[in-house]
């Protein structure tokens, strides 16, 4: 398993450090007879099927989340967001629509790595124990769906919907970490990044994301203990903006100008602060105006 490094300095193992790695060789650490994943070195990664996951401390500070499906149970839980929070097929959900609720695309996170875009997921967790060694538990199942319809409710319905992700679907593993790194507010336990391109040019604003997750079934090491799981993802907001032939060279569109289509727009970090798009920043979207010199960014983090 490698290891991250704070090569930012920042006093915090988060996606600025180095690249996750392929998965490592499995184990059974658990002693469920399944491989595990072992994610509870500080700053532990790995590449499952695709998508990053990665664990230790995340921080994005107080009040910069969206949680939108929370869990609740002694020993082990399964669940996925819904607005429909009374089904039996359903049952460990925290049914307060500040843990969980319906989600579309746009409402996610994009974090971009080395050119890619991924949806920014996180898990924040409240095991009671004192240390890593107890304060540890499993993720047995996690996976992603998408649906034209906000309101799912069922086990049976959801798993009828189009399937994007599963964990376990070159094979079944347990990801087992814990979350001694993480207390206080505006941190989280573990991340799970998913290429954007998974979900293959879905509508953002129309496409619901359902996550269903399973926690615990690892054994008694790593069950969980009655506090939470809160999946959760950084706020977020959509850009829209227009390219137009500035005429009047007033600096805004009026109603003599048209708009310019067919242009390439990029999005990009500006960490230098001097406003032009040079070689120390990241691009982090790109996207191309429509006909009326129209563009819109999904998931700008705020």
């Amino acid at each position: 398993m490698a290891i991250k490094v704070d090569t930012n300095g920042d006093g915090i193992y988060d996606l600025d450090d180095d690249p996750l790695t392929p998965l490592p060789g499995l184990s059974d650490i658990s002693g469920d007879t399944k491989p595990d994943v072992d994610l509870r070195i500080q700053g532990s990664s790995a590449l499952i099927s695709g998508v990053r996951f990665g664990g230790g401390i995340l921080n994005a500070g107080t009040g910069n989340f969206n949680d939108f499906l929370g869990m609740q149970n002694s020993g082990t839980e399964y669940g996925f967001n819904s607005a429909i929070t009374n089904d039996p097929s359903n049952p460990y959900l925290k049914t307060s629509t500040n843990f969980t609720h319906t989600i579309l695309l746009s409402d996610i996170a994009i974090t971009t790595i080395n050119g890619v875009q991924y949806y920014d997921f996180r898990l924040d967790v409240n095991e009671s124990n004192a240390n890593p060694t107890t304060q540890q538990i499993s993720l047995d199942s996690f996976q992603l769906y998408t649906s034209n319809s906000g309101t799912i409710g069922t086990l049976s319905a959801l798993q009828a919907q189009n399937l994007v992700y599963d964990m376990d679907s070159g094979g079944d593993v347990s990801v087992l970490f814990t979350d001694a790194y993480s207390s206080g507010s505006g941190r989280s336990d573990l991340s799970v990044l998913v290429p954007v391109a998974s979900f293959g040019g879905a509508n953002p604003t129309t496409t619901y994301l359902y996550l269903y997750s399973a926690f615990g079934f690892a054994g008694t090491n790593f069950n969980t203990d009655a506090t939470f799981e809160e999946w959760r993802t950084q706020n977020a907001v959509i850009l829209h903006g227009v390219k137009f032939n500035d005429s009047s060279h007033l600096g805004v569109k009026d109603g003599n100008e048209v708009g310019v289509g067919g242009v390439t727009i990029n999005l990009f970090e500006d960490t230098n602060g001097n406003g032009v798009l040079d070689g120390s920043d990241q691009i982090l979207q790109t996207t191309t105006t429509d006909a009326q010199g129209n563009y819109t960014f999904y998931g700008v983090k705020t």
